[in-house]
């Protein structure tokens, strides 16, 4: 692609706006010279810390937890100042466990339109507008990889519907299958736009929604894989076609020779959204410099942060056009756990 994008204007936009945040620097290092970051999943890069680092003087010590509950447990026993929990589990936890920050010390105009989706997810019911509980902090997606000597997709960008192609060998986790199987039913209009997302907190709209996804999907299932070994092995030995993945196991599956392609769906790449909480036991001394760092990772990149080997792979358009997958309902849960059971056995 060109140099000027929509991705590399959102750069532009949340460099500008990153220096009120950085401008209390000073006062964030006066408070706490160094922060606790407790992580299950990933983390700010080597070049994000560093970069943070020169600019405030504040360190930031990177603990990464075996799980969530992990990091729960730090989050309560005072061992964190700063944790990463995927907005759904933030959102589980509750007020109780979250303390609030003021958008006020935040570049919210600088996030990206991937990540102001889920503004609505970032507040407790009764809090104020401006007192957040969750702060967008970078995100995982997944694409599709395909054996590049053995297939071409129709039209040069693959579409879920590629992967339930009776006519070859597809690999891909039985939850991101069916979502993307609805995504791909909203792109023909069998769905309404956004129904899908739409169903997750709606019992109602799910029972219609899981109907027509478990109806399509049910006679295309035969072929696919939704369990075992990991899609890039499958890929790789040639157990597969296709598979939908996640970016980093695709890039490393290339790098050690495997003939692969992969891209974003044409119907837009799902995201896994991570972000920064705040725990009510963590000191109050850190309070501003767990503020500073969450302002400086927001601002620089428009809160696009990507921490799965995304960008070596994908478009830099299609990022922008991803789906953050939302919280389901335990109703959801159920009847999409349901689904997945009656079509992949």
């Amino acid at each position: 692609m060109g140099q000027i994008n929509r991705r590399n204007l959102l750069r532009a936009a949340a460099g500008s706006l990153a220096a009120p945040a950085l401008l209390r620097g000073g006062r964030a290092a006066a408070a706490a010279r160094s922060i606790t970051l407790v992580t299950a999943c990933a983390a700010p890069d080597a070049a994000t810390l560093d970069a943070f680092i020169a600019a405030t003087s504040v360190t930031v010590a990177v603990i990464r937890a075996r799980d969530a509950d992990a990091v729960t447990r730090a989050m309560a026993d005072g061992s964190a100042d700063l944790a990463v929990l995927p907005h759904d589990a933030a959102l589980r936890l509750g007020a109780a466990a979250l303390a609030p920050l003021d958008a006020q010390d935040l570049p919210m105009n600088a996030l990206a339109p991937g990540m102001a989706t889920l503004a609505d997810d970032w507040r407790v019911p009764g809090d104020a507008p401006d007192r957040l509980r969750w702060l967008p902090a970078g995100w995982g997606a997944d694409g599709i990889a395909w054996r590049a000597d053995r297939w071409t997709p129709w039209g040069g960008a693959p579409s879920y519907a590629d992967l339930w192609d009776g006519s070859r060998a597809a690999f891909g986790p039985a939850r991101s299958m069916l979502l993307g199987a609805g995504l791909h039913l909203e792109h023909t209009g069998a769905l309404a736009p956004g129904a899908l997302w739409a169903a997750h907190g709606d019992d109602a709209l799910a029972a219609d929604v899981w109907a027509r996804i478990e109806a399509w999907c049910a006679p295309r299932a035969a072929h696919i894989r939704a369990t075992g070994r990991g899609g890039a092995q499958a890929l790789a030995t040639g157990t597969v076609d296709s598979a939908l993945i996640d970016a980093r196991a695709a890039t490393d599956a290339a790098r050690r020779g495997a003939p692969l392609s992969f891209a974003a769906p044409l119907e837009g790449a799902m995201a896994r959204m991570m972000g920064f909480v705040r725990p009510t036991a963590a000191a109050n001394g850190s309070l501003e410099a767990s503020t500073t760092f969450a302002a400086f990772v927001m601002a620089r990149d428009g809160g696009m942060a990507d921490w799965s080997g995304a960008e070596a792979m994908m478009d830099a358009e299609a990022l922008i056009a991803m789906h953050p997958m939302p919280p389901e309902s335990p109703a959801h849960a159920a009847r999409r756990k349901a689904a997945s059971v009656r079509i992949f056995g």
